[in-house]
């Protein structure tokens, strides 16, 4: 079934309740979907996931061509694209910039990558991108823009301890935060960012 994402983030249960559901029982942060015949689809992450993996599911407009790799979230605004690379130990611990080269420095569509990790989340430009650049990256601690969506998330400290669970956690924060930024809420705190970025985000299509 060909599913068309919204681009919107809800809190409820989800319409699936599959195996490893995260919403059964309590409310979580969904992804709405538009199935064939336009018909909402509340669907928690792992569902979702599920679905797109057995092959039930195909996401229009979420694969982007070349890629190696299925990303935790996509950003979608006309043929551009902003990946985003969801990590649950300290930054210390990755290799960013191979990171790029293996997967993201040849693809001509991606004009922002957003590596999160436990501690800093690094947000690299089309010019960063292409020249492998660290310094260029703009580097966010990471609690400064997603504390207030661990608390909507009821983030607690024994989640910390969970690598699953944190990444699960932070991956859900993230879009939470995006659909803040598309719906241009007042909340949202923007002077982290960029904005060039701020500008794409609004006007785009969160895949997740």
């Amino acid at each position: 079934m060909l599913i068309e994402t919204s681009g919107m983030v809800v809190a409820g249960a989800c319409d699936i309740q599959g195996k490893g559901c995260e919403a059964k029982k309590t409310v979580g942060p969904l992804t709405v979907v538009w199935g064939p015949n336009r018909n909402q689809i509340n669907v928690c992450g792992s569902c979702l996931e599920m679905k797109i993996k057995s092959g039930e599911w195909e996401v229009e407009g979420a694969a982007v061509p070349s890629m190696k790799y299925r990303a935790d979230l996509e950003l979608i605004n006309g043929k551009n694209v902003a990946i985003i690379e969801v990590k649950a130990r300290p930054s210390n611990q990755y290799d960013v910039i191979s990171f790029i080269s293996k997967n993201i420095k040849l693809l001509d569509s991606v004009v922002f990558f957003v590596f999160v990790a436990q501690d800093l989340i690094y947000l690299f430009d089309k010019n960063a991108i292409d020249n492998l650049d660290m310094d260029a990256a703009l580097k966010i601690k990471t609690d400064d823009v997603l504390t207030p969506y661990f608390s909507m998330l009821s983030y607690t400290n024994s989640d910390k301890k969970d690598g699953a669970t944190r990444h699960s956690i932070y991956e859900s924060a993230l879009a939470l935060l995006f659909r803040d930024i598309t719906l241009c809420a007042k909340s949202v705190e923007l002077s982290y960012f960029p904005a060039q970025f701020i500008d794409f985000v609004k006007g785009a299509q969160i895949i997740r």
